[in-house]
C-alpha cells in the first residue's frame, strides 16, 4: 500500500513544526511514517521512530510513495538517488530549528532546479504531497550525489562570502 515518509534528519535540533504537520498527511488515508529525531512533540497518526540506521531510512526512503525531509544534503541524497522526488521543508534558524540558513538557501536551489518540492509552510505540506511527481526524472547525477551537492553548496557559499566580504 502507499505510504509517506517523513525525515527530520540526525539533527540535535527539534523540527516541531515539520513533525506537527504530520498528522494532517495521515488525513490523505495513506499509512505515514514518521522519523521525528530530536523534536518535542509526536503525531498521533504515524508510525513513529526517534532515528534509524542508514540502511532502514534507505529501505524506508526506497518504499514510500513521497518523501518529505528536511532541507539536509544527505537526506536529499537518499532521496534523489532512490529515484524519489522530495518534498523538502527546510530547517529555519529563527525557529531554533537550525544554526544558520543553509537549509533554505540549499532547498531553494533544489526547488529553482526542479529536484524537488519545496514547502516553507508547513499548512502547505499536505496539498504539495499529493501533487507530488511519482518518480524524479534522472538527473545525470552520479551515485556520489551527496559529494556532488555539497560541493554545489560549497560554491555557493564561497561566492556568498566573496560578495558579502567585497
Amino acid at each position: 500500500p502507499p505510504m509517506i515518509l517523513v525525515t527530520v534528519g540526525v539533527s540535535n535540533l527539534p523540527f516541531d513544526r515539520l513533525v506537527a504537520a504530520v498528522d494532517d498527511l495521515a488525513a490523505e488515508g495513506e499509512t505515514v511514517v514518521a522519523q521525528y529525531g530530536a523534536a518535542r512533540v509526536r503525531p498521533r497518526r504515524a508510525v513513529c521512530f526517534d532515528y534509524l540506521p542508514f540502511v532502514e531510512l534507505e529501505e524506508w526512503v526506497s518504499k514510500a510513495r513521497v518523501v518529505v525531509c528536511h532541507a539536509g544534503i544527505g537526506s536529499v541524497a537518499m532521496c534523489l538517488s532512490t529515484g524519489r522526488h522530495p518534498v523538502v521543508v527546510p530547517r529555519v534558524k529563527r525557529l531554533g530549528e537550525s544554526v544558520d540558513e543553509h537549509q533554505l538557501t540549499f532547498g531553494r536551489r533544489l526547488g529553482e532546479l526542479g529536484l524537488a518540492t519545496v514547502v516553507e509552510d508547513v499548512s502547505e505540506l499536505a496539498r504539495a504531497v499529493r501533487s507530488v511527481p511519482e518518480s524524479q526524472p534522472r538527473t545525470g547525477l552520479s551515485p556520489q550525489l551527496a559529494d556532488e551537492l555539497l560541493a554545489y553548496v560549497g560554491s555557493v557559499r564561497a561566492r556568498r562570502a566573496g560578495y558579502e566580504s567585497g
